[in-house]
């Protein structure tokens, strides 16, 4: 059987629903039995793996509306199964599906943040991801998917991919937001939106701010990563930046750590990262993707940090370079917790943010140990990265800045002899420094605020945005 993909003709579509219901009954209640509604909750609408989404759903503007029925596109690079760490992904050679084993999934979520498509969809009752399988079953029978046989209309159709062809770049049509050339090679092909025509509506002609009065209250997509909805991995990635930094005090001042509150503090750090997980008894799969998922390396390292730290902490080292050696670890682990976030970045650069762990752990080890010309350098970078990510909003501009100056300002003091040594172990001093970590949880916390996963109905909501700009702006003429 050659490989296959989803065909798409908007100009069909009339956002009936019948296939996303044809979905739920062939994915839910042909498998596991329709459920008994006296004693069961009804089925969760999200848990439908394909959904009906529409552009100008408000029906306003020179522009169309059109619908788009979307599922898992079944790529031919999939982000989902690259970034998998529990490797319960794999895809049929034969068909060109992407599966999903939900007996190996461990719940993490993290292959609906890699996924621009919004196809993994987390089931609550199961704690585990789910996703469209393409109805292979029902492909390897030479029947159509469930969907395609629902579409009273004929728009949604499955046919044979092309081995010269490819999926995503040349057979996407550009005209589809969200769908723009993709080294993912997603698996459809659209027909070209026309303009008008009987499949088609127009929507009303209505200037800027009506538009923007009509749309104001509707709200937009919730968020699939926030500070309040992953506070345990905020908790964690911040408590790891702290431990890391000690340990680098320890290091290169010599000072000595309690281990005892050390081990219990790492600890701590990395129970909050598995309460987030829908199946918490399978964590030990979070290293079975290390050779592609960031996640996978940044739990395998980081674990490999905590043991080593803490074992030296219990064993004093003889030899220095083995601390250098584990703190070179430590660094390498906060590289990997940025990188994991690098699919959820507006611009891409992990790295380069004013939160980022090893930005924030640099800037700390080097305040612990007074090397000012490391405090001033990383101070500059970070206080230009804030002003970017803060500059429309003074107040907390304003708090990020102070925060970041006032140990900037301590450390050059104490370099100066217009501050006394000691006044960090001062009352004083303390509270100066819980203020500065305060900031330093403030910086983690927006960070996280500044996450945005791309998904198809964003993408259609912001192009529709941006056209009813364009069209209500003033003829230069």
């Amino acid at each position: 059987m050659s490989q296959l993909r989803f065909a798409f003709d908007p100009n069909r579509c009339t956002g009936c629903q019948a296939c996303a219901m044809a979905c739920v009954v062939e994915s839910v209640f042909e498998k596991h039995g329709a459920p008994n509604f006296e004693v069961e909750k009804p089925f969760e609408p999200q848990m439908s793996f394909r959904k009906i989404l529409t552009f100008n759903p408000w029906n306003v503007g020179a522009l169309p509306v059109y619908h788009l029925s979307l599922a898992c596109n079944h790529c031919e690079n999939p982000a989902c199964m690259e970034q998998c760490p529990a490797s319960a992904y794999h895809l049929d050679e034969a068909i060109g599906a992407v599966i999903l084993n939900s007996d190996k999934c461990m719940g993490c979520k993290y292959c609906s943040w890699a996924c621009p498509y919004d196809a993994p969809v987390f089931d609550h009752a199961e704690g585990v991801m789910k996703k469209c399988d393409f109805c292979i079953d029902r492909l390897r029978g030479e029947q159509h998917p469930a969907c395609v046989v629902a579409c009273p209309v004929d728009a949604l159709s499955v046919e044979e991919r092309v081995d010269a062809e490819k999926p995503g770049i040349d057979h996407v049509d550009h005209q589809i937001p969200g769908f723009d050339p993709s080294p993912l090679g997603p698996s459809i092909r659209f027909e070209p939106v026309r303009a008008t025509d009987v499949g088609l509506e127009a929507g009303s002609a209505v200037g800027l701010e009506t538009f923007r009065h009509l749309t104001k209250n509707t709200g937009t997509e919730q968020a699939k990563i926030s500070a309040s909805s992953e506070w345990t991995l905020l908790g964690f990635t911040w408590l790891m930046t702290v431990l890391v930094a000690l340990f680098g005090w320890h290091v290169l001042r010599n000072q000595a750590i309690a281990p005892i509150p050390y081990l219990i503090t790492a600890m701590a750090a990395m129970g909050l990262s598995t309460l987030h997980l829908g199946r918490k008894r399978r964590m030990y799969r979070a290293i079975f993707n290390l050779r592609k998922s960031w996640l996978s390396r940044e739990i395998a390292s980081i674990s490999l940090f905590v043991g080593l730290s803490a074992s030296v902490l219990f064993v004093p080292m003889t030899m220095d370079w083995i601390g250098y050696l584990i703190l070179s670890v430590g660094f390498i682990a906060l590289f990997c917790v940025d990188q994991v976030y690098r699919v959820a970045l507006r611009d891409g650069h992990a790295v380069f943010q004013s939160g980022g762990t090893v930005l924030s752990a640099f800037f700390l080890c080097s305040i612990s140990i007074q090397f000012l010309p490391a405090i001033l350098f990383v101070g500059v970078i970070r206080a230009i990265l804030v002003f970017r990510e803060d500059r429309k909003s003074p107040v907390l501009l304003s708090v990020r800045l102070i925060g970041l100056l006032l140990p900037i300002g301590v450390v050059l003091g104490i370099q100066v002899d217009l501050i006394q040594t000691g006044f960090i172990e001062t009352n004083s001093g303390m509270v100066l420094g819980v203020l500065f970590m305060l900031t330093e949880l403030i910086g983690r916390i927006r960070f996280y605020q500044r996450l945005d996963v791309p998904s198809p109905r964003r993408a259609l909501r912001h192009e529709l945005f941006r056209k009813m700009e364009l069209s209500n702006r003033p003829d230069p003429l």
